[in-house]
């Protein structure tokens, strides 16, 4: 291929392209399922002002990278505990896994949980139906034990599923929704908030560290508060525009040192559970036409140019590096392009939603460390470091 601009869109997990590559994970947001009620200080967090009883040391879970497409852990589920690895998703808030009873060929390649082989499981035989861009899963609620990082819940609601559509690519089993109760199908209790009123966790707040290497260990989870050792500087806030999603107050894009034109005002979504950024495509092609030509050999990714997108005033740049993608052509040659969804990417359901929104998944979530506030309703940024650099 020639240095032409190489734009690739990546669709569904799995799907089949002329260059072969598994998509990003991009979810589905559909407004409509979902009844917005804004939630009291305990369904977010528990009980706030008591917090005498609580654990005091931040629990962390080692994350995996899964080509960079994903970040995942182990949680145990049921007694004796089932190990099962699940992508870590601030966009979503139930946790689900595959079920035994699942026969879908999208289930037939992950670990699946044993109902029968838990003795503390409770079957609530109610159905739940999730969806998302990569796919619809749907089963039933249970209840049981779910253990994550040393941090034990009880009593945890979660679904168990037995149907699935689309591809699931990658060695995950599930999903473990961290965003806010008001999001979640069947308005079921998120883990983590579970987590903080069993006095489990010592704040009502948990953090990231991503590092971009291709299936390499060192991400973390941190359950209860931040690490300092992950990162530089002190971390920016930005107050929640709503207790859904952790949506901030989106300025714009600077590029060499100006700012692309805005269209209508945007809401930036904060979701570790999308493997790339995601944009309307009207700000995309500007921001397009700054970035120039990417050679498809990855022979200019140093020169291209930084990008910040401008939060709460605050900038927040990545390098080239950080916004491009590479992979390997048919050849096993090492193949550059850009990593963005729109709402005209073909393969997905993105569609109208992405008018009003643009999506910062693990792209800018691996420049920056982020922490999620659940009861200040806010999420903070600093600049992500290894802990030994």
């Amino acid at each position: 291929m020639s240095s032409a601009r190489a734009l690739i869109f990546l669709a569904l997990l799995g799907l089949s392209m002329a260059i072969q590559l598994e998509g990003p994970i991009v979810k589905e947001f559909d407004l409509k399922r979902h009844t917005y009620s804004k939630p009291s200080a305990t369904q977010v967090g528990g009980n706030i002002a008591g917090s005498d009883g609580f654990l005091t040391d931040v629990a962390t879970e080692n994350t995996l990278n899964w080509k960079d497409q994903a970040y995942y852990g182990v949680i145990n589920m049921g007694s004796p505990p089932q190990p099962l690895q699940v992508i870590f998703d601030t966009g979503s808030s139930n946790l689900w896994v595959y079920s035994t009873d699942c026969t879908t060929k999208a289930c037939s390649s992950h670990t699946q949980f044993d109902a029968n082989n838990s003795t503390t499981f409770e079957d609530l035989n109610t159905p739940i139906d999730i969806g998302y861009g990569s796919g619809q899963v749907s089963g039933s609620l249970g209840q049981d034990y779910a253990e994550l990082g040393g941090v034990k819940v009880k009593d945890q609601v979660f679904g168990l599923m037995s149907y699935a559509t689309g591809e699931w690519e990658g060695p995950f089993d599930g999903l473990l929704g961290l965003a806010f109760q008001s999001l979640a199908s069947d308005y079921v209790k998120p883990w983590f908030v579970n987590a903080y009123e069993q006095k489990l966790v010592p704040d009502p707040s948990f953090s990231f560290y991503f590092t971009g290497k291709n299936n390499a260990e060192g991400s973390k989870l941190f359950l209860g508060g931040v690490n300092d050792a992950y990162y530089t500087g002190d971390i920016q806030y930005h107050s929640l525009t709503s207790e859904y999603y952790y949506g901030i107050e989106f300025d714009g894009i600077m590029i060499n040192g100006k700012m692309l034109p805005m269209k209508n005002s945007l809401t930036a979504i904060v979701d570790t559970g999308t493997s790339t950024l995601a944009a309307p495509s009207w700000l995309y092609n500007s921001m397009l036409a700054e970035v120039g030509d990417i050679a498809s050999d990855c022979s200019n990714i140093s020169e291209l140019p930084e990008m910040s997108f401008v939060l709460g005033g605050i900038k927040y740049p990545i390098s080239g590096e950080d916004y491009v993608l590479h992979f390997d052509n048919e050849n096993g040659e090492d193949t550059c392009g850009l990593m963005w969804y729109t709402n005209n990417t073909k393969g997905t359901h993105l569609g109208s939603f992405l008018n009003d929104l643009i999506i910062l998944g693990d792209d800018f979530l691996k420049v920056y460390y982020s922490h999620y506030d659940m009861v200040q309703k806010r999420v903070g940024f600093a600049k992500a470091k290894a802990p030994d650099a």
